[in-house]
């Protein structure tokens, strides 16, 4: 997703319901489009893991717990997009991504820091990682079953 169609999403729906429209659909062919390439592939650029794919997850992380609320993209989430979903829990299984990752902080930083998006300073509880469909438990791979999942050059 590029960062700038969500911030697009707040800023055209301060000024013109039909900017704030259009950015909102470019985000969401954004998310079907990723969800259709993952169809076929484990990954966003193929079945290696790529620096796409490293760069992308916080972004798609953030995506229920703020962008969703902030920006008003709640069209659907991303426990909606099966492929997404999946290939979100396969990342936070590589070591240390999970743990490199603060859910909680990331939603405080968003709502506490945002004042024109959010002059009351409220910042929701939720969603969980576990209402994203995330669980934290979940088991981290081996080092060799890392190396069957990158692209070492």
């Amino acid at each position: 997703i590029d960062m700038l169609v969500v911030f697009a999403c707040f800023l055209h729906r301060s000024t013109s319901q039909a900017g704030y429209d259009t950015a909102v659909k470019k985000v969401f062919a954004c998310l079907d489009k990723l969800e259709s390439n993952l169809d076929d592939q484990r990954f966003l650029m193929g079945d290696k893991m790529t620096a796409t794919d490293v760069m992308m997850l916080p972004t798609i992380s953030r995506f229920d717990a703020v962008y969703a609320t902030l920006f008003k993209c709640g069209k659907r989430r991303i426990k909606d997009y099966p492929n997404l979903l999946g290939w979100m829990k396969l990342m936070f299984r590589f070591p240390g991504s999970f743990e490199s990752f603060d859910l909680d902080d990331s939603r405080r930083s968003y709502f506490e820091q945002l004042f024109p998006m959010n002059p009351s300073l409220i910042v929701p509880s939720g969603p969980s990682w576990e209402d994203i469909g995330i669980d934290p438990g979940q088991g981290r791979m081996s080092n060799q079953e890392v190396l069957d999942y990158v692209h070492v050059v």
